[in-house]
């Protein structure tokens, strides 16, 4: 099977890799301009199914034509901004009662290869760029959880501003951090491309730490028989709060690759993104992005209702256009002076969905509840929320297939409309039942209780018992205080007024006293 690796840079590229094996396609950053020259070296695999753990260190060639120079980049930050791009998407508006959503409490640890010695500096120094505090923790760890760090990428020259994996850790560390500054990041640097190393081990390791709760893979290979067998290492290990695995769905259009097809993973596709300032405007299909049915993963439940036999890509989609890219600071590959650079992808899109991940487990942790599995609990649950909680993609293709209303093979359900999909997914956004007089306080509505009208119950997403919100007024009232005497006639009644809110009312409390004879003339 031909395999063909695509690596980061400013002008986006595709690399080859060529393994003793076979060779397979990683997928990373890309960049503004791309041409694209193709060198494949196939081999026959003996054993489909051992491939994962046969993989050899690749040797990597730069083989693209680019129409801008790769030896520098600019000095000052070209492309979306953080708060750009948190706007567009309502991720500013997202608020657990009087506290921000920003994944406070969680861990996102990101599976790259290789080593980015400038990694934690340049993260310090996009972070001062844009006004972000430093992340609560940063680990940077080899596959192993040690500081025995890989050797940098050998398939990129330091300098020369060719695709790297340094210029990948550096975008999906900035990323994430952007959409959840609250979160603690985790970046896990494997030995090299392959997946025994990516997968079975960094992956491996990471998915084992306590308080990961998303774990950002922007890379894939093109399918290969026998992927199925590695679907079991993107699941929640036993007694570890939950985790979601995402991955990039691929940079190169249709069908996308593995890992985005397991069944078990979180497949992100990617648009072109339109805004005004920060104000948005519109999305389309980018053309890069990679999506399709699945030759070897059977359809899973969660897509019962859609009209293929195979697993099928994208789940969702965000920004990935290099045209409508962000700005990401390498100061390895392009130096300390013009260090930034104008970054595109799938691999943009994932860690950014691993982002909001993160601040909805923040929200599940305010409301008391557990962490979401991937598997289990999100991947049904995005199917399942409600339309108005994704910018609907119709226009745009990925070659083989066309953005249309609804799900389709290019951008999955749609890019999130934050401030709606966060509060669905936390899982505390309604209640149903009943109100009633528990007469003989067995916590059971049984017989001789009986229904309580009038009754008003709201989400009190803290847990604190008392009115949150951003906005307060005071309230005045009429006829106060109000005399009810027993039977009295109906349509007694008091007025409340309440005025300048400038918002909608979501949390009212209001106490007060009834002095009464007997019950049963309320």
């Amino acid at each position: 099977m031909p395999i063909v690796r695509q690596r980061p840079s400013r002008a986006p590229a595709f690399v080859p890799l060529v393994e003793e094996l076979e060779q397979r396609m990683f997928l990373s950053a890309v960049t503004l301009v791309q041409t694209i020259t193709d060198l494949q070296t196939p081999t026959r695999v003996r054993r489909p199914e051992a491939v994962a753990s046969k993989l050899h260190q690749p040797v990597a060639r730069p083989i693209a034509v680019t129409a801008l120079p790769l030896s520098s980049g600019s000095a000052g930050p070209t492309g979306y901004t953080p708060a750009q791009i948190r706007h567009a998407y309502g991720i500013d508006q997202v608020m657990f009662g009087t506290i921000v959503g920003d994944g406070t409490g969680q861990t996102i640890a990101i599976i790259d290869a290789f080593h980015n010695p400038h990694a934690a500096a340049d993260l310090h120094a996009f972070d001062l760029a844009f006004g972000l505090a430093d992340p609560p923790s940063l680990r940077i760890v080899a596959q192993d959880g040690s500081t025995n760090y890989p050797p940098t990428d050998p398939g990129a020259t330091q300098g020369g501003g060719l695709n790297s994996w340094e210029l990948e850790a550096s975008l999906d560390l900035q990323w994430a951090h952007a959409i959840a500054p609250g979160a603690s990041l985790i970046l896990v640097e494997a030995n090299d491309a392959s997946f025994t190393n990516l997968v079975q081990n960094a992956v491996a390791w990471a998915k084992s730490q306590v308080g990961v709760t998303a774990i950002s893979m922007s890379f894939g290979a093109t399918e290969f028989a026998g992927e199925s067998t590695l679907d079991s290492l993107f699941t929640t290990p036993a007694a570890h709060s939950g985790i979601t695995f995402l991955a990039s769905t691929g940079d190169s259009g249709a069908p996308g690759g593995y890992a985005a097809f397991s069944p078990n993973v979180v497949a992100v596709g990617g648009t072109s993104l339109n805004l005004a300032g920060s104000a948005y405007v519109g999305e389309s299909a980018w053309s890069g992005s990679g999506g399709g049915p699945s030759i070897y993963e059977s359809l899973p439940s969660y897509q019962a209702a859609l009209p293929y036999t195979g697993r099928a890509t994208p789940d969702v989609s965000m920004d990935a256009d290099p045209l409508t890219g962000v700005a990401v600071y390498d100061s390895w590959d392009f130096g300390s002076d013009t260090p930034w650079v104008t970054i595109g992808g799938t691999s943009l899109a994932c860690p950014m969905w691993a982002g909001i991940l993160s601040i909805v487990d923040q929200g599940r942790a305010q409301a008391g509840l557990g962490t979401l599995d991937g598997a289990t609990q999100t991947l049904p649950m995005l199917y399942a929320l409600p339309d108005a909680d994704f910018h609907d993609v119709t226009t745009g293709s990925n070659g083989l297939y066309s953005a249309t209303t609804g799900y389709d093979l290019v951008t999955g359900r749609g890019s999130p409309v934050a401030n709606l999909l966060i509060p669905d997914l936390v899982g505390v956004g309604s209640i149903s039942g009943i109100v009633y007089v528990d007469h003989n306080a067995d916590a059971v509505d049984g017989p001789g209780d009986s229904p309580l009208a009038g009754a008003t119950v709201y989400i009190d997403s803290n847990n604190n018992g008392i009115l949150d919100g951003a906005h307060t007024a005071t309230c005045t009232s009429t006829n106060v205080p109000l005399p009810i005497p027993d039977n009295s006639p109906a349509g007694v009644l008091s007025t409340l007024n309440i005025s300048g809110m400038g918002t909608a009312i979501t949390d009212l409390n209001i106490n007060f006293t009834i002095n009464h004879t007997f019950d049963r003339d309320l």
